[in-house]
């Protein structure tokens, strides 16, 4: 005898479902092997692609889908500058000053703030961003030196 009993035969479409789950491992692999800056690009590049194939799709205008673009781009460049506040604390002080001054900005611009209220408001950012960055590098340097050599 020998063969595979009858009905044991893997059809075509099991083999499918294998090459299917074979695949997504594959990719959980893969993306497990990625730093956290790859994944950002990866994610970056495939939402692109969604929405790109999505607004053909749905027939959305050039300069529409070109604004989606561009947001999504600041997103994923927002992911990368957190990360890279990570390990440079300092530059989350800096980068909510430019974002809070931003805001004080279009306040101001809008007349929701009076002059007086924008320039103390402006100061006192200030204030709290040079508190902040003192104590990123306070921190920094109380933090043990690790050495990336291994020695």
């Amino acid at each position: 005898g020998g063969g595979s009993p009858k009905g044991y035969v893997i059809g075509d479409n099991g083999r499918q479902q294998s090459r299917d789950q074979y695949q997504q491992l594959r990719q959980q692999i893969e993306q497990a092997h990625l730093t956290s800056l790859d994944k950002i690009a990866l994610d970056e590049q495939s939402a692109q692609s969604r929405l790109a194939s999505t607004a053909k799709a749905a027939g959305v205008s050039q300069a529409d889908v070109q604004r989606e673009m561009t947001l999504n781009a600041e997103n994923y460049q927002r992911q990368r500058e957190q990360l890279a506040e990570q390990y440079a604390p300092g530059k989350a002080a800096v980068r909510k000053e430019q974002e809070v001054s931003k805001e004080l900005k279009v306040l101001y611009d809008g007349r929701l703030l009076t002059e007086n209220e924008y320039q103390t408001a402006s100061r006192m950012q200030q204030q709290e961003t040079a508190r902040q960055r003192l104590k990123a590098e306070t921190d920094t340097l109380a933090a043990p030196r690790l050495s990336i050599a291994g020695d």
